[in-house]
């Protein structure tokens, strides 16, 4: 045993358990700045390891604070100039400091009554100080600090109120609502805490989310119309549909975006631009032929030549994005003034050659 450990433990023996805030007053004040940072850190954790057997939750929690201090010189002392200008050095500190105390927590005695549970005030401190692991972002270690926060929360059961607070807090506007959905599914997750998530998800999502969650409730309307679940298989099935319909649908706004631009002053010219002068807009979307319908719904006042010149723009458009993507384009033509310019264009042609 190191000679200052020794000293510290002799002190224990003169005062005994009881009076272990003087033991540990007195030689953090006088020695505990002379010796390495590895003796520091065992040296704490004796004054931790005391105060806890002598239920003494004041001085614990002290030294507590003191080797989280202790954690992070110990790093900065032995981290190259690089880590200690990014802040590795105290990532790496904390990640050990919240190892300790999340093994410390379940060290710590039980509550014996209600009015005056034992370390529970010491108890929601590690809680809340683990808990600043927990990111939105399901990483490695947001991931362990919030099962760790699962599995605290029913130690804590006559702080509940505190412990829930806590957790909306962490889950306010900053904290990402397309990651609730993981923290929802997260096994053994306590019911309050999932309630929280929920209000975190319509709260941070705001008027935007709710009107997307009743656009998607509508659109799967049909799909849950019978009575009962639908099976895994049925589920996957029509998230694979949904995908490809949404990637479709994607690529013929990307069409739409190419036949709107550059816009030129001399759109009007015939056989001057590639710019299409008409309403576009996805008029269909039919996966068995893998086709995307565009309708084209040329401009009124435009000259019956230029609308057929627009329509050989478009027709060039649809041609092209057929040849790069492997999709069959067709262009639904519409014309108020000329009726018999309305009709379907296909890129099938394209495509077997």
């Amino acid at each position: 045993m190191p000679d200052k450990e020794r000293v510290f433990t002799d002190h224990l023996s003169r005062f005994g358990c009881q009076n272990i805030s003087q033991a540990a007053v007195f030689f953090c004040r006088n020695h505990l700045n002379e010796i390495s940072d590895d003796e520091r850190i065992a040296v704490l954790k004796k004054v931790i390891d005391a105060a806890v057997a002598a239920k003494n939750e004041a001085v614990a929690r002290e030294a507590l604070e003191a080797i989280q201090v202790a954690y992070s010189w110990k790093e900065q002392n032995a981290a190259n100039e690089t880590d200690r200008l990014y802040g590795k050095a105290l990532e790496r500190a904390l990640t050990k400091f919240q190892s300790y105390i999340q093994d410390i927590f379940w060290k710590l005695p039980d509550a014996e009554e209600k009015r005056n549970p034992i370390f529970a005030d010491l108890k929601l401190r590690i809680l809340e100080f683990v808990s600043f692991a927990w990111e939105a972002e399901p990483t490695e270690d947001s991931k362990n600090a919030f099962r760790f926060l699962c599995s605290a929360f029913p130690v804590l059961k006559f702080r509940e109120k505190e412990v829930l607070e806590l957790v909306r807090n962490r889950t306010g506007f900053g904290f990402d609502i397309k990651h609730i959905p993981f923290w929802l599914g997260f096994k053994d997750a306590p019911g309050k805490l999932k309630e929280i998530l929920v209000l975190a998800r319509a709260r941070n999502g705001g008027v935007a989310l709710a009107l997307e969650d009743i656009r998607n409730s509508s659109l799967l309307a049909g799909f849950h119309a019978l009575s009962g679940e639908r099976s895994e298989a049925a589920c996957e099935d029509m998230r694979v549909t949904g995908a490809c319909i949404a990637t479709m649908d994607a690529w013929g706004n990307s069409l739409i975006e190419r036949m709107k631009k550059p816009w030129t002053a001399i759109d009007k010219e015939i056989g001057q631009s590639e710019y299409v002068r008409a309403n576009l807009w996805v008029k269909g979307i039919n996966l068995e032929k893998r086709a995307i319908v565009i309708g084209v719904k040329l401009y009124k006042g435009d000259s019956k030549e230029l609308c057929q010149d627009v329509i050989g723009r478009a027709r060039r458009h649809a041609f092209k994005f057929a040849k790069e993507h492997g999709r069959n384009i067709v262009l639904w033509i519409e014309s108020d003034e000329f009726p018999e310019l309305n009709q379907e264009i296909s890129s099938l042609s394209v495509l077997s050659v």
